[in-house]
């Protein structure tokens, strides 16, 4: 006797619910189902290259990719942003060196400085020492930290500068950083907590480019808008996770803070630029931002 095959072994019955000319095309179309749940193959055909997928899931299929194609044709293409061709400001992350390279100096004949000047939530929320969360930029724990931050971190603030210009980058990188530091002290109420370094202020500049491209990408449609903005959330993230939490004594959570209130803060610029270039006559928005243990190094 011949064994018999199972109903529900047999393979599904397949129907083709595009073709294109490309392999690619039919991939991209194939990502678009696979998104929405629905196994789908792609095989080569005499004029290009088919998309198959079950014949009980094809009309639903056939009405997203006839929807992502609508959104395809109808996408208008945004012009590029005014700050794409801004210059990359390196004698202003010179500038921002020396300093911090001076404060470090003074930080070795002065063992106090550190005390004096950085984000400890005791001074700062009981005492009233509002200064702390800014001061503490300048501030690092040895020579090792104070490069990384240069080298690292001025990367970022080099691209930062490249997407906006020099005088609002390094204003909001020094914005960001100091109410990423204020948010952090509070965080931190109750309990004695001290942090330094620059590197708040640096990841702030990692979230400005997150933040401004976000808001580049805001508007599309529903699955170029997913694609397009799954590209800087990943790519900060990783970022981040490379570089933001990378020592034992390394405080996270002021990289964090840092680094969300650049995206917000490059959020707010990107949607603002991209408002007047469809509108060159809006009213524009002024931004306003009121502002013993080892420290952790930020």
């Amino acid at each position: 006797m011949e064994p018999t095959t199972l109903l529900e072994d047999a393979p599904p019955p397949l129907r083709q619910v595009g073709a294109w000319t490309s392999a690619r095309n039919a991939h991209e179309h194939a990502l678009v189902l696979l998104a929405m749940g629905w196994d789908c193959s792609v095989h080569p055909v005499a004029d290009g290259y088919a998309l198959f997928t079950a014949a009980w899931d094809a009309d639903g299929a056939s009405r997203e990719i006839a929807l992502y194609a609508a959104e395809r044709s109808h996408e208008a293409p945004l012009p590029e942003p005014a700050t794409a061709d801004h210059p990359m400001c390196v004698p202003w992350l010179v500038s921002w060196g020396f300093i911090l390279a001076a404060v470090f100096s003074k930080q070795l004949t002065d063992p106090y400085l550190t005390e004096r000047f950085s984000n400890s939530n005791i001074p700062l929320l009981e005492q009233g020492e509002w200064w702390r969360p800014f001061t503490a930029l300048f501030l690092h724990g040895d020579l090792a930290h104070l490069l990384g931050n240069l080298l690292i971190g001025g990367l970022f603030c080099i691209m930062a500068a490249k997407s906006m210009g020099a005088w609002k980058s390094w204003s909001l990188i020094l914005i960001g950083g100091t109410v990423g530091n204020l948010i952090n002290a509070i965080a931190h109420r109750g309990e004695s907590f001290s942090s330094i370094g620059a590197s708040t202020a640096t990841f702030s500049a990692l979230g400005l480019l997150v933040g401004l491209a976000l808001a580049t990408e805001n508007g599309r449609g529903r699955y170029m808008k997913l694609r397009a903005l799954a590209l800087p959330l990943i790519s900060g993230t990783l970022i981040f996770s490379m570089f933001g939490t990378a020592e034992e004594n390394t405080d996270v959570s002021a990289h964090l803070w840092g680094a969300l209130c650049g995206v917000a803060l490059g959020a707010i610029v990107g949607w603002r630029e991209r408002a007047s270039r469809h509108h060159p006559h809006g009213n524009a928005v002024a931004f306003r931002c009121i502002s013993c243990q080892q420290p952790r190094i930020g």
